[in-house]
């Protein structure tokens, strides 16, 4: 239990911190965006630890930033504006190279993710159908974010 609280503390560590390709992560909220009200993400490292990525509504704050919070404890660290730039805490260690992960391959991260989880990483719904599973989410969101889905698996 101390080790879990001790990763939920704090996900930055002392060091540089490396650039993130925002403009990514902001494209893939925006794109579901123009269907969803509140489009967001949920990507995991493991079972307790992992990120919240939403897209801020018209009245928020920044509106069309993207916020993000850790997973375990809600701990706001910061926003990517509009713009692309990075209002905050100091991203390193574990939130830094998840970020960076999900900025360079959105699919894959979101996959990996949502079967750690047993869950989409966009909707949270059980995956329950056999392709949804194997991909990660499900073809509604995967639609939605303008990610790839799968193919049909065919019959021999």
């Amino acid at each position: 239990a101390l080790e879990r609280l001790e990763r939920e503390r704090a996900p930055e560590a002392d060091g540089p911190v490396a650039p993130v390709p925002f403009e990514a992560v902001a494209a893939l909220l925006h794109k579901a965006g123009e269907s969803l009200k509140r489009p967001r993400v949920i990507i995991m490292v493991d079972q307790f630890q992992g990120l919240k990525l939403s897209l801020a509504g018209n009245r928020s704050k920044v509106p069309g930033s993207v916020n993000v919070i850790t997973f375990a404890g809600d701990t706001w660290l910061g926003r990517v504006t509009p713009s692309g730039e990075w209002h905050g805490k100091p991203l390193t260690g574990w939130a830094l190279e998840l970020l960076q992960r999900f900025a360079a391959d959105p699919a894959g991260v979101a996959a990996a993710s949502g079967k750690l989880a047993g869950s989409c990483s966009f909707c949270h719904r059980p995956l329950d159908d056999e392709r949804s599973t194997e991909v990660g989410y499900g073809p509604v969101c995967a639609k939605r974010y303008g990610l790839p889905w799968g193919k049909a698996k065919t019959a021999n």
